[in-house]
């Protein structure tokens, strides 16, 4: 028996972490809050991926961005991530959200704002889609 390559083990989990994440709308954003009550954006991300069972070693959206493989827009799919605001509070990515659907993320946005469905074809192509690589998610 071969065992699954680790990407193909979450790929097929990301509609389960986009559930998980969409179940957290409406709770408060926190800087640095992982869950269950409130989340930051890269919070919310290790918080879903670790209720359907995986544990992400890595914390920041820069980090993330830096551990993604580049997806075409039109390729994305549910648990990818859409990575901005570059260079504007930390070197690299300094945001990340969940993409529900091709044009659609959830995310923990800002101070004062709560964990909600975002257009993200809104943004510019500044805003780049990425799947997290396999060597920063395991099963647990």
């Amino acid at each position: 028996c071969t065992p699954k390559p680790p990407e193909a083990v979450a790929a097929g989990h990301g509609s389960a972490m986009v559930e998980v994440a969409n179940r957290q709308r409406g709770k408060s954003y926190i800087f640095g809050a992982v869950g269950p009550d409130h989340f930051d954006c890269s919070g919310l991300v290790i918080y879903s991926w670790g209720q359907v069972g995986y544990k992400v070693h890595i914390r920041t959206a820069a980090q993330m961005f830096r551990s993604s493989t580049p997806i075409p827009r039109k390729d994305a799919r549910p648990g990818d991530l859409v990575f901005g605001s570059f260079n504007q509070r930390v070197p690299g990515a300094g945001h990340v959200m969940i993409v529900v659907k091709p044009g659609l993320a959830v995310q923990a946005p800002r101070t004062g704002d709560v964990v909600k469905l975002t257009d993200y074809t809104k943004y510019d192509s500044t805003w780049v889609i990425g799947r997290l690589k396999p060597s920063v998610l395991t099963k647990s």
